[in-house]
């Protein structure tokens, strides 16, 4: 993968919009090279044990320029796409103390590798796609099954321009767009933090085409 894969990548999801910037990330765990979905709003997550709902929100604090919350996610050849959230300073000091602090003593450590393989629907681990290849070795404490994901972004033909002839992503208006994991497969990922505070996608079913997120 390059950079001028990951550029056409950006392109093609959002439907013809050339991409306004490159970000630099410097996260060992994460892949060399990301395409962004948009800026991340909402996770809607469920706990399989009480049944209760969890709402993350996350503002959006940069005025235009890098978003505090970003959804993302790799394109690598012949195996399945997976998503990624980068979170500022600040918002990953708040799931720190919201998320990892608040489950110390009650919710268990456990790998990216063991959680993804956590099933969330009976019969088996069939159709989790997400399984295919290894995760990052990153320990987590499980937040909750995402139920659904809320992201911000601009795709041709669906946002509007800021004046004529707009091509870059920061020449339109974005629109939210949000997807309830599970619709077709009735698999969901779980959602794991770490000790400092990143959150991570783990398992699943879904895919990252052109289209937006599926499964």
């Amino acid at each position: 993968m390059s950079l001028r894969h990951i550029i056409d990548t950006y392109r093609k999801s959002h439907w013809g919009i050339e991409p306004d910037k490159v970000l630099e990330v410097h996260d060992p765990d994460l892949p060399e090279y990301l395409s962004m979905m948009g800026r991340l709003v909402e996770l809607v997550l469920s706990d399989p044990a009480s049944g209760r709902e969890l709402v993350l929100a996350f503002e959006d604090r940069d005025g235009g320029g890098t978003p505090a919350a970003m959804l993302l996610f790799d394109r690598p050849k012949r195996t399945p796409e997976r998503l990624f959230i980068v979170l500022d300073a600040e918002h990953r000091a708040a799931m720190k103390r919201k998320l990892w602090k608040a489950g110390e003593g009650s919710v268990d450590v456990v790998t990216l590798t063991d959680l993804a393989h956590w099933p969330v629907k009976k019969g088996g681990e069939r159709g989790l796609v997400q399984h295919k290849r290894p995760y990052a070795n990153v320990r987590v404490r499980p937040v909750g099954i995402v139920e659904s994901v809320t992201y911000s972004t601009a795709k041709l033909d669906d946002a509007e321009p800021k004046k004529r002839g707009a091509k870059r992503a920061d020449e339109f208006h974005p629109d939210h767009y949000e997807h309830h994991l599970g619709e077709d497969s009735g698999h969901k990922p779980w959602l794991g933090v770490d000790a400092t505070g990143r959150l991570w996608w783990a398992g699943g079913a879904y895919r990252v085409e052109d289209r937006g997120i599926c499964d």
